[in-house]
């Protein structure tokens, strides 16, 4: 088995809103901003400075990553730009060597890679949801196109659902 990490999976940069609760961001802003900052694909969070402690810039795990890719805040259509070409270009194609791929990421990392692979719209994408052990499973033909999609909560998977 081999394992793979990459920046690119990270999720969504929260830009000044990173590392705050819902509650309090609900106390400085008013709920239909943090809404839109949570949910809408296209609305940007205020963004961090890069000499905030927070940006990723000031963490030297990303050492090795190019200063001027590494975001500063996000809306979730920066976060499909920055996942999808690694998913196009990376993930997708080591199916024809591998056959199998385990994504696991956070949720807005896979929100968009639904996105893609369901073909969701901007607009379809503001409402998808994951739970927690939730599964998606996608087959893919020799083309890299979807044929089949599955969903299970992690109790209800068929076969790794009895031992959860």
């Amino acid at each position: 088995m081999v394992i793979v990490k990459d920046w690119r999976l990270n999720e969504r940069s929260y830009g000044k809103l990173q590392g705050k609760s819902k509650i309090e961001i609900v106390d400085e802003l008013d709920w239909e901003q943090v809404h839109a900052y949570r949910r809408s694909y296209h609305t940007q969070p205020p963004m961090l400075e890069s000499d905030d402690p927070r940006h990723p810039i000031n963490d030297e795990k990303y050492d090795e990553v190019d200063r001027d890719l590494l975001p500063s805040g996000e809306s979730l259509k920066d976060t499909y730009d920055r996942v999808v070409p690694y998913l196009k270009n990376t993930l997708l194609p080591s199916l024809h060597t591998h056959h199998n791929i385990l994504v696991s990421a956070h949720g807005n990392t896979l929100r968009v890679i639904r996105k893609y692979l369901d073909n969701l719209s901007d607009n379809e994408i503001e409402g998808v949801e994951f739970g927690i052990g939730e599964i998606l499973i996608y087959t893919l033909d020799e083309n890299l196109d979807v044929v089949q999609t599955e969903h299970f909560s992690a109790k209800e998977h068929p076969k790794y659902g009895k031992d959860l």
